[in-house]
This record gives C-alpha cells, sequence and structure tokens, in this order.
C-alpha cells in the first residue's frame, strides 16, 4: 500500500506532537528581519506565511507560522520539554514549503525571474536561533542568497535600448542540510532572466538572485533591435550570502553575436619580422 507524501508528512508530524512532553511550557517565537538595506531589523508584514523547524528535545519538523507585528504564531503550539535542561535548535524560513519534513532540504531559485511574484519566490530568508526553557525564542531573519543589481550603459541606436537581461550559468539549487544559516552542496547550474525595476533614482535596473558561491559571471543584454550582447567579468570572485551586488554593463564593451554564434574582432599592429636577405 503506497502512501502519499503529503499523508506520510502529516503522521511524521503527529508522531513528533505525542512524543512532546507537554509537562513544560508552551514556547512563543518572535522575529525581526534586515532587507537589503536596510541598517536595521523591522518587522515582517503582517499575515507573512513561514515555517518553523524544532530540534530535539522539542522535535517539531515543520510547522507554518503567520507574523502579527513582532510576533510568530505558528498553527500548532510547540511545547519545551518538562524540566528540559539542553538547548534546542530552532530555524525560521521564508517562504513556507510544506513539503519540507526536516533536514536535509533543497531550495531553489526560478530561471525566470522577470515577475515580481517569481523574484519573490526566489528569495529565501531564514533565520536560527539556540535556546531552552524561555519565554520568547528570538529569529532575526536575513536574505541567504546573493543579490545581483545590474545597470546597462552605452545604448546607442545601433545597439537599442536593453530589454532583457540573463545571468548566466550561476547555481540554482542549494540543500541545506542541518540547522545553519547558508546553502551548501550547490547544483544546478542555469541562467537567470533577471526582473526589470527602476531603482530610488527611477533608473532603470535589472535584479538578480542565485545561490552564493565562486564565480566568474557573465551576463546577456537582448536589445530592442533583437541584438544581443555578452559581457564577463574580467575575474572570478566570492559572491557572499545576505549580500547586494551593483555593477553595470557597458554594451560598448560587450561582445555582440548573433544567433548562437559569439564573435570578437581584434585588430593589432604588424609585427616586425626582421629584415628579409636581398638577393
Amino acid at each position: 500500500m503506497r502512501i502519499s507524501a503529503r499523508i506520510l508528512w502529516t503522521l511524521t508530524l503527529l508522531a513528533a506532537l505525542v512524543g512532546c512532553k507537554k509537562g513544560g511550557e508552551s514556547i512563543r517565537f518572535s522575529v525581526d528581519w534586515i532587507d537589503w538595506d536596510a541598517p536595521c531589523a523591522a518587522e515582517l508584514p503582517a499575515g507573512a506565511e513561514l515555517g518553523i523547524i524544532s530540534g530535539d528535545p522539542v522535535s517539531i519538523p515543520n510547522v507554518r507560522a503567520t507574523t502579527s507585528g513582532m510576533a510568530l504564531i505558528p498553527e500548532l503550539n510547540f511545547y519545551w520539554e518538562a524540566g528540559q535542561k539542553v538547548m534546542t535548535q530552532f530555524l525560521a524560513y521564508y517562504p513556507y514549503n510544506p513539503a519540507f519534513t526536516g533536514f536535509p532540504f533543497t531550495f531553489s531559485v526560478q530561471e525566470d525571474q522577470r515577475t515580481e511574484a517569481a523574484y519573490a519566490a526566489s528569495d529565501f530568508v531564514s533565520g536560527f536561533s539556540v535556546n531552552r526553557n524561555c519565554n520568547v525564542v528570538p529569529f532575526h531573519l536575513k536574505h541567504r542568497l546573493t543579490r545581483l543589481i545590474l545597470r546597462v550603459k552605452g545604448e546607442t541606436t545601433e545597439t537599442g535600448t536593453a530589454r532583457a537581461l540573463s545571468v548566466l550559468d550561476v547555481p540554482l539549487t542549494g540543500t541545506m542540510t542541518q540547522f545553519a544559516d547558508n546553502f551548501t552542496e550547490l547544483t544546478n547550474p542555469g541562467d537567470v532572466r533577471a526582473l526589470q525595476q527602476p531603482d530610488a533614482n527611477g533608473r532603470k535596473c535589472y535584479y538578480a538572485l542565485f545561490m552564493p558561491d565562486m564565480l566568474q559571471l557573465s551576463f546577456e543584454v537582448e536589445t530592442s533591435l533583437d541584438k544581443y550582447y555578452t559581457f564577463t567579468l574580467p575575474t572570478g570572485m566570492k559572491f557572499l550570502p545576505c549580500h547586494t551586488y551593483v555593477t553595470e554593463i557597458n554594451l560598448q564593451e560587450a561582445t555582440a553575436f548573433i544567433g548562437d554564434i559569439a564573435f570578437s574582432v581584434k585588430v593589432t599592429d604588424w609585427a616586425d619580422g626582421g629584415h628579409l636577405p636581398i638577393q
């Protein structure tokens, strides 16, 4: 007899709840977060759905919770073990995924991030906390991926104006194997099609999210004249989680290509081959 993943998850959760000793106090949670560009923590939007995972001895694999001010309200109660003397690890994360059943779990950014919904679904936010028998378990959430903001300049009547941008060959999937702040075991390289939005000064920018890694990034720009330009950073660098990187792509310094054939031309001076003998 086959058991669906949803039923298996429900049975796992019920087993965890039955095994939890409710002789201890119930656990409450608070949550704040640091936005990409904010200097201090703030409340999450009211009603945002997060997941909470707890380690031993509380042992709850994955519970949906919603925000209310600075409080994080789980749909099922958590309890400290009666007389608990050991520390319990907790992870709160966003966006909530009912398929997670504890560790390890994987998260993937979307390849096509051109809509606000797809971009938001690619933004993994989490916080890690270790406590025992305290009144409130606090979570301090941060973005765990790398954010790239790109501006295009050097547009001319010959190149046309930029209408789409992709970040090429970046890791799309990561695995979180234990209570931690970051992803490991990065896999599934692919191209991210970036979200186009104006920045605070009204300039057209492209935003892309991907797994932090050591990368030598390349970009592809599509223009209004159906032309394509590629640009590769001169060296590789370590892209860190929770960080935003801003760069500009100058179409005058990029390589133009038609279809799948890339080309570039460089002319050098004649080399001095010495004097030929005269007969």
